[in-house]
């Protein structure tokens, strides 16, 4: 038995771009899968990648952003000449000259709204008093920074700024950036005075180039856009080739559709709170950039709430799952309590030492947990069946842990996401979806269907695949093996059950049940072929070494083309490797393919 010369296509993940699941076997590109989730652009997924950090998609919706003699870009009293030199030793950056007497210089309408990032280099050269804002003169939200200055992160701002920043970059130019959740419709660059402290100052010129405005709290790297907005990252129909729980060699992560209904899953404002503040931008989150909320308990307090983090629609009968990172700073334990009428007693108490732990669940608790992360984080769940239509979701400290000002604890990517079926016996949590401002729906992963071979004698199709899930999200298939004539003619598939984890079905007639195998629900990875021998139409199926079939299965009707296809809309499912062999194995060679 020779699996790699037996395989006809072999997919191992290793390769991706934006559509495309390439295959390792054949090489000619006709295993490749076509791949989609969320469309063309920046995802609204994320993956966990090689170092272990959030990936997320991101988009510079700014147009022409480093083309500012486009008459995309509004000036008054200034004339701009490119071909300078730039902080990354090209000479696309631009000279700007400011006549006296005038204060803005640049200026675009932006139709993205909620929480936003605006940036752009700068290089000092008469004038080193600089300023961006977002909206008109009249209605900003501003920061003024002082160029000369590499300490000086601004040197003066308005109410409504969430943050700015001042990076030093090399060349004797700094990017300077500006955060706010705004409904604003432009964003612009001004000068001001000398020291950046305030009015407009006198005439002269300075060097920008690249500028970048995007969702979230944080800048990125830049990428330069023309006449529509430049998605980067991880995007919308990219596999989200993953590194989950530290895993050395990544999986192909497909998930059900799922919205995240909290509508800004990282921003801090907006939620009210007793007895303790909330802040912004505190400390490095996991997904490596200092975008972290921290909840700092008041002088003396022994009780404080953060509530709540959201108020939400429910639909009764359904269950909810509600999850988030977290981080000791002081204080290692908290309480989550689903509040109001939409629950009953659904809460849990939480320690953030050591390995994490949950205890002190709530009655009507379906299930709380909590799981390390990277640097100290942990991503913690819990799930709730809903008894009425509204809700808050309160977080509020264990009143043995006494506040004094400075203590706290750090969060990270809020979710609150429900389970589409409401008998199921579980709900879920599943990767993170970001929001800046409005709730945010990820469509399910998905590749094309594949035709196998068109002179089909004998096949075995392998797998290995890890399906965490309590419960299936619908009634469809992560692992779909069929004839080519009519979809209902399903010869193997593979999904998640409501009474059991996860089970391997043939099907054949329009989904008349031939026979069905139930899993054990404790194991999560799993290894199965499938072997079908045209000659005789004998089926053999065996799952982690075990022939799971108690008696012979044949099916003389299962001819020709053969096509296949993986999806997480029936569930999550994490593929590890995946491959049609065109062989005939012994009940003991196919127990040796699927032993872990």
């Amino acid at each position: 038995m020779s699996f790699y010369d037996d395989a006809s296509l072999m997919m191992i993940p290793s390769g991706a771009k934006d559509d495309k699941l390439y295959s390792i076997k054949p090489t000619d590109g006709n295993g490749d899968f076509t791949f989609s989730r969320d469309g063309s652009g920046a995802s609204k997924a994320t993956r966990i990648n090689s170092s272990g950090l959030i990936e997320k998609g991101h988009t510079n919706e700014i147009l022409k952003s480093n083309n500012f003699g486009d008459g995309t870009w509004i000036q008054s009293q200034t004339t701009r000449t490119s071909g300078q030199d730039g902080y990354d030793g090209t000479t696309d950056a631009w000279e700007i000259v400011r006549a006296s007497g005038g204060a803005m210089a640049l200026q675009q309408t932006i139709s993205v709204t909620g929480v936003l990032t605006f940036s752009i280099y700068v290089k000092i050269n008469t004038i080193n008093g600089i300023a961006l804002n977002f909206g008109s003169l009249g209605a900003s939200i501003f920061a003024r920074f002082n160029i000369s200055d590499d300490q000086q992160t601004s040197a003066a701002t308005s109410s409504g700024l969430i943050a700015s920043t001042q990076e030093y970059v090399g060349n004797d130019f700094y990017r300077i950036s500006i955060t706010a959740n705004t409904a604003q419709t432009s964003v612009r660059l001004y000068t001001t005075s000398a020291d950046g402290t305030s009015g407009v100052g006198t005439g002269g010129t300075y060097i920008i180039q690249d500028s970048q405005l995007q969702k979230g709290l944080v800048v990125t790297e830049y990428h330069e856009t023309d006449s529509t907005p430049v998605g980067f990252g991880l995007l919308g129909d990219m596999p989200r080739l993953d590194y989950s729980d530290g895993a050395s060699c990544p999986c192909v992560l497909m998930e059900p559709a799922r919205e995240n209904k909290v509508t800004n899953s990282e921003y801090s404002g907006g939620y009210p709170n007793t007895d303790c503040t909330l802040s912004d931008n505190e400390a490095i989150s996991p997904e490596g950039v200092k975008n972290a909320m921290k909840m700092t308990i008041d002088n003396t307090e022994t009780a404080a709430d953060f509530r709540p983090m959201i108020s939400v629609s429910l639909s009764v009968g359904k269950k909810y799952a509600f999850s988030f990172y977290a981080k000791a700073d002081g204080f290692d334990k908290f309480q989550i309590d689903f509040s109001n009428s939409g629950f009953s007693d659904v809460n849990a108490d939480y320690d953030l030492s050591g390995s994490g732990s949950v205890t002190a669940q709530g009655t009507d608790t379906i299930s709380a947990d909590i799981l390390p992360n990277t640097n100290g984080w942990f991503r913690v769940f819990i799930t709730g069946e809903a008894v009425g239509t509204t809700s808050d979701l309160i977080i509020r400290n264990i009143n043995t842990q006494v506040g004094d000002g400075t203590k706290g604890i750090l969060f990270y990517g809020f979710q609150f996401e429900e389970h589409p079926i409401a008998t199921a016996e579980d709900a879920n949590a599943t990767s993170y979806i970001p929001t800046y401002g409005t709730a945010v729906s990820r469509a399910y992963d998905v590749t094309s269907e594949l035709t196998y071979d068109d002179d089909l004698t004998s096949v075995v199709l392998f797998g290995e695949i890890t399906m965490p899930d309590v419960v299936r999200e619908s009634s469809n298939f992560a692992i779909n093996m069929r004839k080519g004539s009519g979809s209902g003619n399903r010869l193997f598939v593979y999904r998640n059950n409501t009474t059991s984890k996860r089970r391997a079905v043939l099907y054949r007639q329009n989904n008349s049940s031939v026979n069905t195998y139930i899993t054990e629900a404790t194991t999560d990875r799993i290894k199965f072929a499938m072997q079908y021998n045209a000659s005789n139409g004998s089926i053999k199926a065996f799952v982690n070494g075990t022939n799971v079939l108690a008696s012979p299965v044949t099916d003389t009707d299962f001819v020709e083309f053969v096509k296949f296809q993986l999806s997480g809309q029936g569930g999550t499912m994490k593929v590890h490797q995946f491959a049609p062999l065109k062989a005939t194995y012994t009940n003991d060679e196919l127990a040796t393919l699927t032993t872990i």
